[in-house]
């Protein structure tokens, strides 16, 4: 479902026409993941047709909001929802733009203050290790850096959320707060 709620804004920036190769040329810069909080209200089934409603951009400091409300066609109460928070960053540099070099390519202006709950999740201390993955090239988006979905993925599997058969998906928030390369090697904890 990450991977779709990012197919999804990918493609309401396509509309509003800004896509990637136009932030590249224009602005030399990528849209990073900062923050993505999953919420899913009832149970999904294969074959089952959804929509992907992705709002207007919205921002606060140099954070830009996006919230994908999936529903089946003409049902007004959402399946699941995906809020996600997104920086432009020159991948070079690194350096994160302002709000007004990315604002001078788009044609409309955003929608008014964000009416989204997306915090950054705080873990103190040190996290019991139960487990070490190694990046793989294939694990990478065009960056090369582990993509955002896949960290979703590495998440799912330390928990051994899919074990003891199919369950319902209630929250999932992922901070992004550090890139990961090939041949990185990830160490992930036990909340519990």
């Amino acid at each position: 479902m990450l991977r779709i709620a990012i197919d999804s804004v990918t493609s309401r920036s396509v509309a509003e026409k800004v896509s990637d190769d136009e932030m590249m040329e224009k602005l030399h810069a990528v849209w990073m993941l900062a923050r993505v909080k999953y919420e899913q209200f009832s149970p999904l089934r294969s074959r089952q047709k959804l929509w992907a409603d992705v709002s207007a951009r919205s921002i606060d400091h140099s954070v830009y909001y996006r919230v994908v409300e999936f529903r089946e066609k003409g049902e007004q109460e959402p399946l699941a929802r995906c809020t996600m928070a997104f920086m432009a960053v020159d991948p070079d540099t690194r350096r994160i733009l302002r709000v007004s070099e990315i604002e001078a390519i788009y044609d409309s202006p955003p929608r008014d203050a964000p009416d989204v709950e997306l915090r950054r999740v705080r873990v103190r201390g040190e996290l019991p290790p139960i487990g070490t993955i190694t990046v793989r090239r294939s694990d990478c988006d065009s960056n090369g850096h582990l993509s955002g979905p896949n960290y979703a993925d590495l998440i799912c599997e330390a928990a051994r959320y899919w074990e003891d058969g199919p369950k319902l998906c209630t929250e999932l928030c992922i901070n992004y707060s550090a890139e990961c390369s090939p041949g990185d090697e990830l160490t992930y904890g036990d909340l519990r």
